[in-house]
């Protein structure tokens, strides 16, 4: 192997593996799922947002994309709707912190975490498909849901939380609990989840609430947004390939990999290998799985 392809695959090598801070490769982002970039469906005030890839808060503004691994704080003024994978989205209250730590997609099955560092969040998610996955964490509490409409506020020192309909699963290091539709508990830290308790009028007023989170967007954007990302990571194995095959890229996918072949509507992505195989395009044919119309995607490398 000529000494150039061999430090180009060594550079690549390093790319999916990590350097320092470790990254998934892609055989294991697909197994978790593609990430799929969140989006502001409602703001007012003052909310910032800290995207992974910069140290800066910048202001957050309707149809903003909130990707995976975002930090957002609100003022005493903020509040902000923010729409998650699949039928998913979260209201972010005023003098709130609020952490994306996982908002992934996979055939149709969503996987997402959450952390609500300080404040309060409403939750609304309307029939998660089967094997969707919802977590939040807090610094006394988490808790797993399947489908429901609640909300929760965090200090430091506890965590309560407050169910309109459907149940969630609250534990901590000291033990677990199911609440119920219209049911509420606390968590101090240190302490096991309290005994349900039967929500009052009023909670049961401030909670309907939920049912006014904004979804705004179609399901059909987020897989397209997974898709995107998939073929993102799809790109990175023919890298590689590359890499060791002085600069050339394979006639197919299928010589790379026979697990890179469907998009998020479970149809084959089409390969091309162009400009004399030094280059690439991958196409999806989007949620009406039909080619050459407008709603093609498409991941191309001159």
């Amino acid at each position: 192997m000529k000494l150039k392809n061999l430090i180009l695959l060594l550079i690549f090598s390093i790319t999916i593996i990590g350097c320092g801070k470790a990254k998934v490769s892609p055989r294991v982002e697909e197994n978790m799922g593609s990430q799929v970039e969140g989006l502001a469906t409602m703001v007012k005030g003052t909310v910032e947002i800290q995207k992974p890839s910069s140290e800066e808060w910048v202001i957050l503004k309707v149809k903003d994309g909130v990707p995976e691994g975002s930090r957002l704080k609100t003022g005493a003024d903020g509040e902000a709707d923010i729409l998650l994978a699949d039928k998913a989205a979260v209201r972010i209250k005023p003098n709130s912190e609020l952490e994306i730590t996982g908002n992934r997609m996979k055939n149709e099955v969503a996987k997402i975490d959450v952390k609500l560092n300080m404040g309060r969040l409403l939750h609304r998610f309307d029939k998660m498909p089967t094997g969707s996955e919802y977590h939040v964490t807090t610094p006394t509490a988490g808790a797993v849901i399947r489908g429901t409409q609640f909300d929760m506020s965090a200090t430091e020192n506890k965590t309560n939380f407050r169910v309109l309909n459907g149940k969630v699963v609250v534990s901590s290091a000291n033990g677990s609990i199911e609440v119920k539709e219209k049911e509420g508990t606390s968590v101090a830290s240190g302490q096991a989840p309290e005994e349900p308790k039967t929500l009052g009028q009023k909670d049961i007023d401030e909670l309907l609430e939920c049912s006014l989170v904004k979804f705004t967007v179609a399901l059909e954007r987020s897989r397209k947004m997974a898709t995107q990302a998939e073929m993102r990571n799809v790109s990175v194995p023919l890298e590689v390939w590359a890499a060791s095959h002085d600069g050339l890229y394979p006639n197919a996918l299928e010589e790379v990999d026979k697990n890179l072949l469907q998009d998020n509507w479970n149809r084959p992505y089409r390969y091309q290998a162009i400009n004399g195989n030094k280059g690439f395009v991958i196409t999806s044919s989007g949620p009406d799985k039909i080619f050459n119309t407008e709603d093609d995607l498409e991941y191309r490398r001159d």
